[in-house]
């Protein structure tokens, strides 16, 4: 029994034995699990591992510091820490290391030094190696932040780049929170409103104590409205306006912040109100002048015109003085006032006022000087009189201007201020000026009407009469080209058809001025008859008289382009004709450059009278040798051979009204400058006249003597017939 006792006792020893050396190999297999699995991460991870001694020699590194370092991992076993970072950390990383013995570990940012010597910046992650309850070394985890550095630095210039932008931009701009305080401001806009930054955006913008009905922020922010942009106005603190836009901008942490631009519009809104007032002052005038036209009492019209004055320039009174003769002295009188609300009427005092009274005023109204006056108590000392005057009315500030008609003083308008002193502007002057003139004649228009009815009553009688003499003399004209000489035509024509036209003329004249729009449609149309026949009747008499009279010349260098476009510029061109100029601008001539272009006139005159239908009129000029010929080509009627052998004749003309002496005359100035004048046509085919002047002034001159050789022995001829036959 007892040795069965003491076997069952060894088998169970031998059984808790194993039991023991199982559990030690569990163990054990464990541990190398773990060891294998620590060994593993260490290997994977995808950060830099390395342990280094006490003394700062490197006794591990995992695969992946020494890929960042360039290394193989047998090559950095051994090295110090200083050979693998830059001089410029080693401060930091003994700093660091100092905390080691004591159980700390920290985090720092260095950068490491490869193999090619090119700086890594990383993250350090160290934690000190206890071993036996002291201090062994450094197991530190490295974290290369090169990307991440780039985005910083990148995020940085991003950042001066937007911060320098937002510096130099010539608009201001804000951000605001939803708790309405201002996070951001750029410089234009803190040197317009201050240090605003932290304060309230409806204090320092509107001046209000509490946020705005309608504001932004409210809008977008805490009401949630889909707003893209909201606008609105501020006064900074030097009174300069800014129109703000507003806009949500999201935050990097997804709040939403409000942006504003700020855009100083303070000159664009004195633009704009000078525009309007201008727009103002255009329709007061405007109506005034309406008035004017619609208003027969010239009184109630001018009544109308200072109330609408005043109204539009917001003014206490506007008034009207009068100039009259009294016993022989000049004497002003306020005839016409307009006072404003509460403002004292002084026109019933204003009444005979002497220009003695007040000699500043009258010197600055008789030299035509408008009166501008913007503060009444800085008048000079001389006009000490009408400073009395104002201050006794309550004026404060005034303007008056002068009114003249043809040249003499008939009184003057104005403005008063009994309120405050003003700067007047240029545009309320002219205003002033214009409706002073609009009046005036007004006036005089009325003082007139008598005066017109008069001569309204004679009118139809008297152009009559005129046109009967004016149709008897040109009747008289017609009949003289059979006359005997030319001498006796022109004679009679100088003596006793110029007067009297000379007065006619006078007459329409005089008929139109004083009677002007009164005139009735019969009226004027008689007076247009006269004018019209009174003109041809003088081109008549012209005519005749350069016919009698030798031809003298006053030579001058001209070009033969500029010769034709001013004689085309003194002609209407039918619309049905089209004129071809293509004259040269050389070679230069000496010509009568007035009597040359009479001559081209002329020709282009019976070139529009030969288009009745339309057509062309071609004109060149082309040097020939030592001559200049321009040409005339029409595409008109034409004329037949008997015609052509006749047209240079005095006093011949097919035409139904003229005398035949256009193209005589012409050949005369053209022989005069030493040149000739030829013509070829043919009927239903067209004209062409050719004008040849010399361009040799030797020439021309010589050409000249012997003509007025010849003209001289021609008149003596002439003399002597006619005294034979007297």
């Amino acid at each position: 029994m007892q040795l069965k006792r003491k076997k069952n006792a060894t088998l169970a020893t031998i059984s808790d034995r194993k039991g023991i050396v199982i559990s030690i190999e569990r163990r054990e297999r464990k541990l190398s699990f773990f060891k294998d699995f620590d060994k593993y991460i260490v290997q994977c991870i995808e950060e830099g591992i390395l342990a280094n001694d006490a003394e700062g020699y490197i006794i591990f590194v995992n695969p992946k510091m020494a890929q960042m370092l360039g290394y193989s991992e047998q090559e950095l076993l051994g090295k110090h820490w200083k050979e693998i970072v830059p001089r410029a950390f080693h401060k930091k990383v003994e700093e660091e290391t100092k905390k080691r013995p004591e159980g700390k570990k920290s985090s720092y940012e260095i950068c490491l030094l490869s193999k090619n010597g090119k700086e890594i910046p990383v993250i350090v992650s160290a934690v000190p190696i206890i071993r036996k309850g002291r201090y062994a070394g450094d197991l530190a985890a490295f974290t290369d932040i090169t990307e991440r550095k780039k985005a910083e630095e990148e995020l940085a210039r991003q950042k001066e780049k937007l911060n320098t932008l937002l510096a130099n931009m010539p608009e201001g701009v804000v951000i605001e929170n939803r708790n309405f305080e201002i996070e951001y401001a750029n410089e234009p806009l803190i040197k317009a409103f201050g240090n605003i930054i932290g304060k309230k955006c409806y204090r320092v913008f509107i001046g209000r104590d509490k946020p705005c009905p309608v504001c932004p922020i409210k809008e977008i922010l805490i009401k949630k409205k889909n707003i893209k942009t909201m606008r609105y106005e501020a006064v900074d603190r030097f009174g300069n306006i800014y129109e703000l836009i507003a806009s949500p901008i999201k935050n990097p942490d997804g709040t939403t912040s409000i942006l504003e631009v700020a855009r100083n519009i303070t000159e664009e809104k004195k633009a704009e109100e000078k525009i309007n007032y201008m727009n103002k002052l255009d329709h007061c005038k405007s109506v005034i002048s309406t008035k004017f036209v619609m208003e027969k009492d010239v009184d109630k019209a001018i009544n109308d015109a200072l109330k609408i004055l005043g109204e539009t320039v917001k003014v206490n009174r506007v008034y009207l003085y009068l100039i009259r003769e009294c016993d022989g002295v000049t004497v002003a009188d306020n005839t016409h006032e307009w006072c404003s609300r509460g403002t004292t009427p002084q026109i019933k005092k204003m009444k005979g006022l002497k220009p003695e009274r007040f000699p500043w005023w009258t010197k600055q109204l008789r030299e035509n000087k408008p009166i501008v006056v913007s503060d009444v108590s800085e008048l000079p000392p001389e006009a000490e009189a009408e400073r009395k005057l104002q201050e006794s009315q309550d004026v404060r500030s005034l303007v008056v201007v002068p009114i003249y008609l043809e040249g003499k003083p008939k009184g003057f308008i104005g403005f008063d201020d009994t309120e405050k002193t003003r700067k007047w502007k240029d545009e309320e002057i002219a205003l002033l000026r214009t409706v002073a003139g609009i009046i005036i004649s007004a006036i005089e228009r009325k003082q007139a009407e008598k005066m017109l009815e008069e001569y309204t009553e004679n009118l139809e009688k008297l152009v009559e009469e005129r046109t009967r003499e004016l149709k008897a003399s040109q009747e008289k004209l017609l009949k003289a080209q059979r006359m005997a000489t030319i001498g006796e035509i022109a004679a009679m024509v100088g003596h006793d058809l110029r007067n009297p036209l000379t007065g006619i003329a006078g007459a329409v004249y005089y008929l139109k001025m004083r009677l002007g729009s009164k005139l009735d449609d019969k009226s004027k149309e008689m007076l247009e008859i006269i004018e019209k026949d009174v003109e041809y009747s003088n081109k008549i008499i012209s005519d005749l008289l350069d016919m009698s009279k030798e031809i003298v010349l006053e030579l001058t260098e001209a070009s033969p382009s500029l010769l034709i476009e001013e004689a085309l510029s003194q002609i209407e061109v039918p619309k049905n004709i089209r004129v071809v100029n293509q004259t040269q601008s050389k070679p230069k001539i000496r010509v009568d450059k007035d009597k040359m272009k009479r001559v081209f006139l002329n020709i282009i005159r019976n070139a529009f009278d030969a288009m009745p239908k339309g057509g062309k009129l071609e004109i060149r000029s082309e040097e020939k040798d030592c001559w200049l010929e321009i040409t005339f080509r029409d595409t008109g009627v034409g004329m037949s051979q008997e015609v052509l052998k006749k047209i240079w004749k005095p006093f011949f003309t097919t035409k139904a009204k003229g005398m035949g002496l256009g193209l005589s005359i012409s050949k005369r100035i053209v022989e005069a400058h030493g040149g000739c004048i030829t013509v070829r046509s043919k009927k239903g085919k067209g004209t062409c006249f050719t004008v040849k002047i010399p361009i040799s002034q030797k020439r021309g001159e010589e050409h000249e003597r012997n003509r007025k050789n010849l003209d001289s022995g021609r008149r003596r001829k002439h003399k002597k017939s006619s005294k034979s036959h007297t």
